[in-house]
């Protein structure tokens, strides 16, 4: 592959490796997922003692989630960590009564909120603006002119997914490929589409990259350098100041 759009964690841990990859740009900066409960769980500190999905026991989106929790007081140990796998696994984990609480990304969270199910937090207002996704390349790759096209590229879908005109298209195809009801898909929207930096193209803030530095190290990961440039192919052509 050339490019590939993930939670850029492993990208730093194989950057500290010496493996000849890096950060090439951002995608989203903020994480999208909502921390959804059974009904009986009033707010987050109440999830003492419960059963959380997560993703993947380390690493990945799994480590947003535990930051989220720690905020609210909740170390590992205060809960039962169980991996689900994906949300749509997650989200049915959770309807079933399997775990008492998961991190989903919309428009699940609408769907279980509807059959009572309690959003307690939104993790991206929990935790601000942090690499949440990025745009990982082979080291060197971002000087090439074909990097150039595919920011460019990503800058126009971007903009096209913000135009007004746009939405009422884009809702429908998503209702058609994920079986969800326009409806439902709405919210999802917005907060999928406002939430990640399409219309910026492949441009990153380093300071994401630094927060997520942190949290990596909060949550027991290797972390080499407190240096977020550390991680970015120096060759890009489109970094922010």
């Amino acid at each position: 592959m050339d490019v590939a759009a993930t939670c850029p964690d492993a990208i730093v841990e194989a950057v500290g490796r010496g493996e000849p990859v890096s950060v090439g740009g951002g995608l989203a900066d903020v994480p999208l997922g909502v921390l959804v409960s059974a009904p009986r769980f009033a707010d987050v500190p109440a999830l003492r003692g419960a059963r959380i999905a997560f993703t993947e026991a380390r690493g990945s989106v799994s480590l947003f989630l535990r930051a989220a929790l720690r905020a609210h007081g909740l170390r590992p140990g205060d809960y039962e960590a169980v991996v689900r796998g994906t949300t749509p696994l997650q989200a049915e984990a959770l309807r079933s009564g399997d775990v008492d609480a998961a991190m989903l990304t919309p428009p699940f969270d609408a769907r279980l909120a509807a059959l009572g199910f309690r959003r307690l937090a939104r993790v991206g207002t929990v935790l601000g603006r942090c690499a949440f996704t990025t745009l990982n390349v082979r080291r060197g790759w971002t000087s090439t002119a074909e990097w150039s096209r595919f920011g460019a590229a990503l800058a126009e879908a971007g903009e096209l997914l913000r135009a007004p005109g746009f939405r009422t298209h884009a809702i429908a195809a998503l209702a058609a490929a994920t079986g969800f009801a326009p409806a439902e898909l709405d919210d999802a929207y917005d907060a999928l589409v406002g939430g990640a930096a399409f219309a910026h193209g492949v441009e990153l803030d380093p300071s994401t990259l630094g927060s997520l530095l942190r949290l990596m190290r909060e949550d027991g990961l290797v972390v080499r350098s407190e240096d977020p440039a550390t991680y970015l192919d120096t060759s890009a052509r489109r970094q922010m100041p």
